[in-house]
């Protein structure tokens, strides 16, 4: 025999109670929808209005403040040099290359806190210091001695033309060096106070010690 057609049980409230219900529905909709438009999508941004005369809340945006600098800058590549590396000059035998250099000197004195970039890159390179001045001073003395314009940064294969350093202002440096004894020579510039090289931080230690190097030729005190 056939199923009987199933009917639906009669609403709790009888057939007047479900049209009052659909009427508190039907009511209670805008103020449901206005609900919804406020509820976050994150970030703080919140949906359109879904109904008419339905906004959502004005919602502060945050303060987006410019990011600094990063303290680690690459140092650029020098120039390769053109000219002719400045040759042994007489006024500076027996040491008188120190008396020879027409700006102030004698203020640069490297120390561990120098640079602000020495203490990560020191832990880094393994190492707890650069060349003192008074082994940059021998080096120049005896260059004088053997009349020779080029001296061997410390700890690098790099050959600096000492007799090309030229102060920069207050605390800069020109200068011109070759990164072994048969390759091209290089211009290049430092900022003896921030410690750049080429307008950034040094890379390696060689870099390191040949930023120093020069810095102590251009403005040191010779012997100290």
């Amino acid at each position: 025999m056939p199923n009987a057609p199933s009917s639906s049980p009669p609403h709790p409230l009888g057939s007047l109670g479900l049209v009052s219900a659909l009427a508190l529905q039907v009511l209670a909709t805008p103020a449901v929808l206005a609900e919804r438009v406020r509820e976050p999508l994150g970030g703080g941004v919140y949906r359109p209005g879904a109904g008419p005369g339905v906004r959502p809340a004005p919602v502060a945006r945050p303060v987006v403040r410019p990011v600094a600098a990063p303290l680690y800058r690459p140092a650029a590549r020098p120039v390769v040099y053109t000219g002719r590396p400045t040759a042994w000059s007489a006024r500076w035998s027996n040491g008188g290359y120190w008396g020879y250099r027409s700006w102030r000197t004698g203020w640069y004195a490297w120390t561990p806190s120098s640079w602000g970039w020495w203490n990560t890159n020191a832990v880094a390179w393994g190492v707890a210091g650069l060349a003192t001045a008074a082994t940059i001073t021998a080096l120049i003395n005896n260059a004088s001695r053997n009349q020779t314009p080029v001296i061997v940064v410390p700890q690098t294969s790099y050959q600096l033309n000492y007799g090309s350093i030229q102060a920069v202002g207050t605390a800069g440096v020109t200068f011109v060096f070759s990164s072994n004894v048969n390759g091209p020579y290089y211009s290049s510039n430092a900022d003896c106070n921030a410690g750049l090289l080429n307008g950034g931080t040094p890379l390696t230690l060689q870099d390191a010690q040949l930023l120093n190097t020069a810095c102590q030729v251009a403005y040191g005190a010779a012997g100290a």
